[in-house]
């Protein structure tokens, strides 16, 4: 993704999980996520323990 892009009746949040719902297909260990405070999805890898940051922060999204 080249930064967020909303459809015309999408919000932040449908957005967001869509972004999620990408990421997690990228890499089928990554089994949850979920929202820091700035907005970024991270995607949380069991198997490694680790934590990557996707997405941009979309407080300037209204």
């Amino acid at each position: 993704g080249a930064g967020m892009i909303l459809r015309e009746t999408e919000t932040v949040e449908s957005v967001l999980h869509r972004q999620a719902t990408d990421i997690l297909k990228e890499t089928p260990n990554r089994l949850r996520y979920r929202m820091n405070l700035t907005g970024q999805i991270i995607a949380i890898v069991k198997k490694t323990k680790t934590i990557k940051t996707c997405g941009k922060t979309c407080s300037n999204v209204t």
